[in-house]
């Protein structure tokens, strides 16, 4: 949260990509009420959660699908049992006990370029091992207009964060205390990473 503040400034788009229940979104639009917030979730349920606790921002607003590599319909999400509202089209994430059910996935390019949705200046994605499939769908804009992005590693390999550097952007990892920058990969420093245009001063 402190990371992606102040990263983001008056005016700009930020993408809540694996937003769950709304709770991230819900605090960036106390904090930061000049910027747009675009909130991604695939499961039917949770996104209506999303929708109650967000409705009172007007400079919030949600679509009903994930975030993947191109445009697919009834693709399986798994969800853990005993109530949890965490899921991931990622199955071999999760271990045993689990449910499953039928989502729609589309491409960030896509999105821009043919439905029209405001490009992103940051992206916060935290989707359960398919971060590098959200990247890739997103990589024009990416490459492009080169937001700040924000991503949970918890569920990558090392090998597999490092390959999700674009050309022209610095890896960096995020404090869990501080939400400060820290070069290089390192999970120690905290569960989340951080790809920055190399010409940003933030990650310095």
């Amino acid at each position: 949260m402190e990371a992606v503040c102040r990263a983001s400034k008056p005016g700009d788009v930020i993408w809540d990509v694996g937003a769950n229940c709304g709770l991230f979104s819900y605090l960036l639009a106390r904090r930061l009420p000049d910027c747009r917030i675009i909130f991604f979730e695939p499961n039917r349920a949770v996104y209506e959660i999303a929708c109650a606790a967000l409705q009172p921002f007007s400079q919030v607003s949600g679509i009903n699908i994930g975030l993947s590599c191109r445009k697919q319909d009834h693709v399986p999400l798994v969800v853990p049992s005993g109530g949890s509202a965490v899921g991931t089209v990622e199955p071999q994430v999760l271990g045993e006990g689990n449910y499953t059910l039928h989502v729609a996935l589309d491409a960030g390019d896509r999105l821009v370029e043919q439905v029209g949705l405001p490009a992103p200046n940051t992206i916060k994605i935290d989707t359960e091992g398919h971060e590098a499939d959200v990247l890739t769908g997103l990589a024009r804009t990416i490459a492009n207009l080169k937001p700040m992005v924000f991503f949970e590693h918890i569920s990558l390999s090392d090998d597999r964060v490092k390959k999700l550097v674009p050309f022209g952007f610095k890896l960096c990892s995020v404090s869990n205390r501080t939400g400060e920058f820290t070069m290089g990969f390192d999970r120690f420093v905290g569960h989340n990473s951080a790809l920055l245009p190399e010409s940003s001063t933030l990650g310095s």
